[in-house]
C-alpha cells in the first residue's frame, strides 16, 4: 500500500514579505490605494492633519494565527486603518447604506465624495458621462 505524504505548511516567522511579494500585494486589487479606505501613500491623515499615511501590507490571517506569506493573503492597507483595525474591525457597508449617508449629506459634502469619486475612478467617470450623452 502506497503512503500519500501530506505537505505541511509552517508559517515563518523569523522573515519580513519579499520585496517582489510586497509589490504584488500592493498592486493586487486596488492599484495602489488602501484595501479599507482608497487612500493613496503621502494622503493626509483623517484624525491628524499633520501627518501623511503610508502604505503597508498586512496580513488577512495573521502569522500567529496560522497565515501565510502568500499573495492571497496579503492585502495593501494604510497606516490609519492598520492602527484601527489593531482595535476593531467594521464590516463594510453596502452601496445602498453609502447612498443613504450621501443623500442625508450637506450638497457641499456631496460633492466632495463627487470629487473623490471621480478621482479614484477617472477612466469609470469618462465612460458613465459618455454613456449619458
Amino acid at each position: 500500500m502506497r503512503q500519500v505524504r501530506e505537505e505541511i505548511r509552517v508559517p515563518t516567522f523569523d522573515r519580513a514579505v519579499s520585496r517582489k511579494l510586497r509589490r504584488l500585494a500592493l498592486e493586487k486589487n486596488d492599484q495602489f490605494r488602501c484595501f479599507m479606505c482608497g487612500a493613496e501613500n503621502g494622503d493626509a491623515d483623517p484624525y491628524d492633519p499633520g501627518r501623511s499615511v503610508t502604505l503597508k501590507v498586512s496580513y488577512i490571517i495573521p502569522k500567529q494565527s496560522g497565515g501565510y506569506d502568500d499573495i492571497s493573503n496579503l492585502q495593501a492597507i494604510c497606516s490609519t486603518c492598520q492602527e484601527g483595525l489593531r482595535r476593531l474591525t467594521l464590516d463594510r457597508p453596502s452601496a445602498q447604506k453609502l447612498l443613504i449617508q450621501v443623500r442625508r449629506a450637506r450638497g457641499i459634502e456631496q460633492v466632495k465624495v463627487l470629487r473623490w469619486l471621480v478621482g479614484k475612478f477617472p477612466r469609470q467617470a469618462v465612460q458613465i458621462l459618455a454613456d449619458r450623452s
